[in-house]
């Protein structure tokens, strides 16, 4: 089982880069053109009386070059090359920090939010900014996955003789079909509606925890919810030269 897991490890990182490199490179292109049709059409907007029929039109290809470069952004953050920006924290405070950054507060009206975290000193080395894409992403998820009602639970600890620390993000909504596991984590691999995902949030995801020493998996999923588990590396001050602040 163990042998298995490398395995798909190893199979989804090779897969990983290739897919990085070409999402670079088509990225760049789309970018460009993509960046001219957004320009011109917002000008011809602007040129138009207010009851002019074709602003509507206007208006819809604003709002679906819009989309293709959400898209392109993605991509691009997909396909990063730059090495991550690393600072020492509790982990811990990236729950709270990443909680905050979510503008949308009315995803939560019918969401009740549990918080098992653990009181050990945890700290990691890693970029906070990346790590909060990551449980934005994962959050948001989780309440699509709940129809915006159900409850979203957050667990941190730590296994001090294995220098790991653990985040697990879990869901009461419908868990992930058996079919759709090994998919997961692929670029452009969505279970939602069209026009509701680009299919690159998780795949992201995946890129930015490796890229900072870890790994996210699934722990567990059914139709009552699921799990997902992001393990980091312990940061430990007496193995360094200098022990940077707590932050």
């Amino acid at each position: 089982k163990k042998l298995k897991e490398v395995l798909i490890q190893v199979a989804q990182s090779e897969k990983m880069a290739s897919l990085g490199q070409l999402a670079a490179g088509v990225a760049h292109e789309i970018n460009n053109p993509l960046t001219g049709v957004l320009l011109y059409a917002n000008l011809a907007l602007e040129r138009l009386d207010n009851e002019d029929p074709i602003g509507k039109y206007l208006k819809s290809v604003i709002d679906d070059a819009g989309r293709c470069r959400d898209i392109v952004k993605n991509l691009l953050a997909y396909s990063r090359q730059a090495s991550p920006t690393k600072e020492i924290f509790q982990v811990n405070s990236l729950v709270e920090h990443s909680l905050n950054l979510i503008r949308d507060q009315e995803l939560f009206l019918n969401i009740s939010l549990v918080k098992e975290i653990s009181g050990d000193m945890m700290l990691i080395h890693a970029d906070k900014n990346q790590l909060s894409q990551v449980v934005i992403n994962l959050v948001t998820n989780a309440i699509d996955a709940m129809g915006k009602k159900g409850t979203l639970t957050f667990r941190t600890y730590r296994n001090k003789p294995a220098k790991k620390v653990y985040i697990e993000v879990s869901d009461t909504g419908c868990g992930i079909s058996e079919e759709h596991l090994s998919k997961i984590f692929d670029p452009f691999f969505t279970t939602k509606k069209t026009g509701k995902g680009t299919g690159l949030g998780l795949s992201t995801s995946y890129g930015i925890i490796k890229e900072n020493g870890g790994r996210i998996t699934i722990k567990e999923t059914s139709p009552q919810g699921t799990t997902f588990l992001i393990e980091l590396p312990l940061y430990t001050p007496d193995e360094n030269t200098s022990a940077p602040k707590d932050k």
